[in-house]
């Protein structure tokens, strides 16, 4: 029985002795899922008999190589490749057991935990901090994992710039991308983070990696006044956001109580308020990186002056009237003759404003005229025939004395169109000074007539 016995604990110890213990190392426990990148896994396994050996696995992973190997005894070391199957539908971490056969004797297993990530997952992508004066952007694309990625390709999409490049990764690695700046849409973009989209070019076809776009707030508003004009005079004012923020800016012009009546703008005031006789409009708005506001203010001075003018060609003109010692007004109409001719009749009056003396009166005859020797009340003192004149020797006149003379002008030929008859003059002594006036002159329209 005691032999029995220790028989019995021998086998047991025989056993235990001869039971395989196996571990791994791993390269990377990470698989990037479109590119199935393969894990390296060298398996190490003691107490190991010689005899014929296989790894598998009835998870959803494929171990390399998996056909049946010989193994003389000893501690056993064999490297294998550890990829996804197509039919696994993970992300994140995924716990299997593989076994280690050692064929009709034992087998070993053991669980392994993998990280089953998108490339999306793996790429941190940024830039560094973009301000109004650079022409170029880096980015920065890092290796968030331990595992090493070869020959990326990637397309960078953002408000600022587009850019393709093919790049690798250490594992925990990172590389630096420059590329140009659109300036245009550089002085349009207000300050703030941008999404970067990063279309990345796999055996399964593209995939978005979103990253991030840093353009640094730089603050500044440029104003431009200018004034120009005389009798319009315009006063210009022009702010331009030329920073990357939005700012709220004000313009304010002031006017008097007299050039505001004649002043206009090109966009309403946002409000105006007085202070004794000054008034003060201001426009209030926001604008946004590369806007401007332009104010225009026209002050029309052409108006005033032109109604200043007015008022004093009126004054003279009355008082040339009211200081006139002598007027004249000549006038003429049409007359009926018997035989059909261009007949008219010419009147002039002579009025004293103030007392004159030895007033002389002469009118001129148009010369496709002749003057029919019939007169009104006072006749001609004298005609000049050559030069083709007629004269009125009228003496004295009182203030407000008044005398009416008239002629008449005919001709046997039609007259068509406008007839001008020249102004009379009247030569007179006033206060020892010898002065002389002229008449308005006169014309007289008529179509064609025949004798």
């Amino acid at each position: 029985m005691k032999k029995i016995s220790f028989l019995f604990l021998g086998l047991i110890l025989l056993s235990l002795a001869s039971t395989l213990e196996i571990s791994e190392e791993l390269n990377t426990n990470v698989i990037v899922k479109e590119f199935n990148t393969p894990i390296e896994m060298t398996l190490t396994a003691t107490n190991a008999s010689s005899g014929s050996y296989n790894l598998y696995t009835l998870a959803e992973i494929v171990i390399a190589p998996a056909e049946v190997f010989q193994h003389s005894g000893g501690t056993l070391e064999k490297t294998f490749y550890l990829t996804e199957n197509s039919r696994l539908d993970v992300e994140g971490y995924y716990v299997f057991t593989y076994t280690l056969n050692h064929r009709d004797v034992e087998q070993v297993d053991k669980k392994l935990t993998l990280n089953l990530l998108s490339i999306a997952d793996v790429l941190d992508i940024s830039t560094e901090v973009i301000t109004l004066n650079d022409t170029e952007a880096t980015i920065v694309v890092k290796n968030l994992e331990d595992v090493s990625l070869t020959d990326i390709k990637v397309e960078f999409s953002s408000v600022l710039f587009t850019h393709e490049e093919t790049f690798s990764l250490a594992p925990e690695g990172e590389t630096t991308i420059t590329t140009q700046i659109d300036a245009e849409k550089l002085m349009k973009t207000k300050a703030g983070t941008y999404i970067i989209d990063s279309k990345v070019s796999t055996p399964e076809g593209e995939v978005t990696a979103q990253g991030k776009l840093y353009l640094n707030e730089q603050r500044e508003v440029r104003s431009e006044e200018s004034t120009s004009g005389i009798l319009i005079r315009t006063t210009t004012v022009n702010k331009l956001n030329v920073g990357n923020a939005v700012e709220d800016i004000e313009v304010v012009i002031k006017k008097n109580i007299i050039s505001r009546l004649f002043t206009s703008f090109n966009v309403e005031p946002s409000s105006s308020e007085r202070e004794g006789t000054k008034i003060y409009f201001t426009w209030s708005d926001r604008l946004y990186p590369n806007n401007s506001l332009k104010i225009e203010a026209k002050t029309n001075w052409a108006i005033p002056f032109l109604i200043i003018l007015a008022i004093v060609l009126a004054y003279f003109g009355i008082m040339r009237v009211i200081q006139k010692k002598l007027e004249i007004k000549k006038s003429v109409s049409l007359m009926k003759t018997k035989g059909g001719d261009f007949a008219l009749k010419v009147k002039l009056n002579l009025k004293a404003r103030k007392d004159v003396e030895n007033v002389s009166l002469v009118d001129r005859i148009p010369a496709i005229v002749k003057l029919y020797n019939k007169f009104g009340t006072i006749k001609p003192s004298k005609i000049d025939a050559h030069n083709r004149k007629i004269q009125w020797v009228v003496g004295d006149l009182r203030a407000g004395e008044e005398r009416v003379f008239s002629y008449i002008v005919y001709s046997k030929v039609g007259v068509m169109g406008k007839f001008s008859l020249p102004s009379a003059k009247a030569i007179f002594e006033a206060g020892n000074n010898i002065e002389e006036t002229n008449s308005n002159k006169v014309f007289f329209l008529s179509s064609q007539t025949n004798k």
